[in-house]
């Protein structure tokens, strides 16, 4: 696949085009013609490549954040991508020099998992996962990729990071030892379809037990090695050393985590007793109410308007037996509301002696609560030390659950180890195999790798295959490039003849790979370098798109041609 056109659009998939790059077959420059050189870094040419790069498949972050360093972000390119709902464009297509060609257009935006744009073709695609694994190999490749992955296949292609510029082979930025890794991804590229078959061990026993047996100890280490989780465990025993000293500095006697826990409890008490307390007041409160109330229900003022409604009530003559005289029914009531007010009366004394005892233990809690607190106060808050202890045991939750994790890694990597022997005797390690892989590599370095070094560098580069064992002695095939490049310039070179060779080589043997080569920070190499690789790049259908600071190409005017966008500190990539 060539790359047609790059666009990054304001407001949306259809808002207006704040910037554009079309490409070519050929050399794509990507000009900074910047005066300050210090500023050369802030006006967006490795911000190009890093688009493409989203665009296929990496974390979006990394448009607004330090290549070197994901911890050093730059807020102001952040806010206007997320502001100005900013959309990256990227077309691809299968031949440039073919019109009829089929196209793919893949937008990617900035903003978060809810709002977020990822499409191909117009198709939205809602898994992150599976769009880098599944989506983009078959929209790209036409294939369904295992080991490697996508994202490892074309990452020589597009080389800004630095493990990806200064490794012309290793550059996947993964541990040394990960070497089933490397090899999978070689194989791969070499070998194409073929690699599949010998990459796929369940034809025997012995390669379904290994297969899962690799995959539950990746379960547990997530993604890490056991040398990464060991180092992690060191460092929580560490913290979990220091955070003990701490709380020992906090301790005033022996008995101090007891009175931790005494005053937990004494806390529980002071909130029942205080509930109590509360509760007495609110009852006598209703008992001196009530008291109230009864007192002013007797019969006083009143009296002579109620015994004429009892004169006209005994005219209505319509009570079945002799009515009571309305002196005795006033007296009745009057001699209840005593006896209830009474009764009533005899409580409070109780209510105030119980309340008066509550009180003074609620007291007593209050007082052995400071006391306890006036000796925290002497070096730490009761808070403070509580959140220590929190933090403590968090840590040591981490700590058994790292242990954990090594335990059963361990255990599984031994099993894993005890059928190395019987793996030696695969498809994939025979001896036949080997030559047969060592063919093709020989090919590679013979009319390809080899090939471009020479006319380029006028020395021989070239890969050597050889069959290792790892420190468990688990066979493995080790891919390495021989040369005397040892400056970063010369390690550029190297790169740059492995990537161009690469590409002719994948397309002769109809290997999925990208059609382009997309490098940062090529000032280090040779503008005559540069011509003679465009020279290559146009008779083999290749485009390289190199970031290059314009004061660089004054020195060789042939080039400006190819210049595909410029950028200054006055017209930087986001137009802002």
């Amino acid at each position: 696949m060539h790359i047609k056109t790059l666009r990054i659009l304001k407001n949306g998939i259809d808002g207006e085009e704040i910037n554009r790059i079309d490409f070519k077959i050929g050399l794509n420059i990507i000009a900074d013609k910047s005066v300050n050189l210090d500023k050369a870094n802030a006006v967006g040419k490795t911000t190009v490549l890093k688009l493409i790069d989203i665009c296929l498949g990496e974390d979006v972050k990394k448009v607004f954040t330090d290549t070197e360093n994901s911890k050093n972000i730059n807020e102001e390119v952040k806010a206007f991508l997320l502001d100005n709902q900013v959309v990256i464009e990227l077309t691809l297509t299968e031949d440039l020099d073919n019109p009829s060609g089929q196209d793919i257009i893949i937008e990617r935006n900035f903003d978060t998992e809810k709002n977020k744009i990822r499409r191909i073709n117009a198709t939205p695609i809602t898994s992150a996962e599976d769009f880098r694994r599944n989506r983009l190999p078959q929209a790209v490749f036409g294939i369904e990729l295992g080991k490697p992955s996508f994202r490892q296949l074309i990452a020589h292609s597009i080389r800004y990071k630095n493990e990806r510029i200064e490794n012309c082979l290793k550059y996947l930025g993964i541990p040394s030892g990960e070497n089933k890794r490397y090899e999978a991804l070689y194989l791969y590229m070499f070998l194409g379809k073929r690699a599949e078959t010998l990459l796929n061990p369940t034809v025997t026993e012995s390669g379904k037990e290994m297969k899962a047996s690799e995959a539950l100890l990746g379960s547990f280490l997530e993604g890490q090695s056991l040398e990464q989780l060991s180092s992690e465990l060191t460092i929580v025993k560490n913290r979990i050393s220091k955070m003990e000293e701490k709380k020992k500095l906090f301790a005033i006697d022996d008995n101090y985590e007891q009175e931790i826990n005494i005053l937990h409890l004494l806390n529980e008490e002071l909130l029942k007793g205080q509930q109590i307390v509360e509760s007495l007041r609110h009852r006598k409160q209703l008992l001196t109410t009530t008291i109230e109330d009864l007192e002013n229900s007797k019969f006083t003022d009143e009296q002579e308007k109620l015994k004429l409604l009892y004169q006209e009530y005994l005219s209505l003559e319509v009570f079945s037996e002799a009515p009571k005289k309305f002196e005795t029914l006033v007296s009745y009531h009057n001699d209840m509301n005593k006896n209830r007010i009474r009764f009533l009366e005899e409580e409070i004394p109780k209510l105030d002696a119980r309340l008066n005892s509550e009180e003074s233990s609620v007291k007593q809690i209050l007082a052995e609560i400071r006391e306890i607190e006036s000796k925290f106060k002497a070096t730490v808050t009761f808070e403070e030390f509580e959140r220590l202890t929190i933090n403590i045991n968090g840590e040591y939750e981490s700590k058994g659950e790292l242990e954990g994790r090594i335990s059963k890694a361990e255990k599984i990597k031994g099993e894993i180890n005890s059928l190395h022997e019987s793996l030696k005797q695969e498809e994939l390690y025979k001896e036949q195999t080997k030559k047969e892989i060592n063919d093709v590599i020989e090919d590679f370095n013979i009319n390809f790798f080899s090939k471009i070094s020479r006319e380029l560098y006028d020395e021989d580069y070239y890969i050597v295959l050889e069959k290792r064992e790892d420190k468990n002695k688990v066979p493995f095939y080790s891919f390495e490039a021989k040369n005397r490049a040892f400056s970063s310039g010369d390690k550029q070179g190297e790169s740059l003849c492995f990537d161009i060779a690469y590409s002719i080589f994948a397309q002769k043997n109809n290997i999925p790979h990208l059609k382009f080569i997309a490098n940062d920070k090529k000032e280090l190499l040779d503008l005559n370098k540069i011509g003679e690789a465009k020279k290559i790049a146009e008779e083999n259908n290749i485009q390289l798109i190199f970031s290059l600071l314009s004061d660089k190409l004054a020195s060789m005017p042939s080039l400006v041609n190819d210049i595909r966008l410029e950028l200054s500190e006055k017209e930087k990539l986001f137009r802002f």
